[in-house]
């Protein structure tokens, strides 16, 4: 999966998270309740990896992506990563066999052209989630 942005990408969910587990917003409690299958709160410190809360597979930083943007909820401390030109590939780990939802929460820095948030295949194939402006 590939995302390329001028933009903060907030937080990656897909729709089973272990009963029990806490998290420190009440935003964060939410989405675990909501049972997500895998999720990506792109919120990691410096590094090479972005960590699935929940546990799966860890997705690789390519490009100029920054850590430590200010998250999308006033009064939460989480943080968010900058995208210009960057994105996240979950490589192989993110592999869905059946239907499944995607959420995302994106603050675009620039507008003029496709903005994609969450994108796997090519133009005909896979799935994609963009903004155009």
């Amino acid at each position: 999966m590939r995302r390329t942005l001028g933009a903060a990408l907030l937080a990656v969910a897909f729709t089973g998270l272990a009963p029990g587990a806490a998290f420190a917003s009440p935003y964060a409690g939410a989405v675990a309740a909501s049972a997500p299958s895998a999720w990506w709160r792109l919120g990691d410190a410096p590094g090479p990896l972005a960590l699935d809360a929940i546990g799966g597979a860890a997705g690789a930083w390519s490009g100029a992506v920054s850590a430590g943007a200010p998250g999308a909820l006033a009064g939460d401390g989480d943080t968010a990563s900058g995208f210009a030109g960057g994105w996240l590939d979950l490589g192989s780990g993110f592999a869905p066999s059946g239907s499944f939802s995607l959420e995302a929460w994106v603050r675009l820095t620039s507008t003029g052209s496709t903005r994609y948030a969450l994108s796997q295949g090519g133009s005909s194939t896979g799935f994609h989630l963009y903004v155009t402006s």
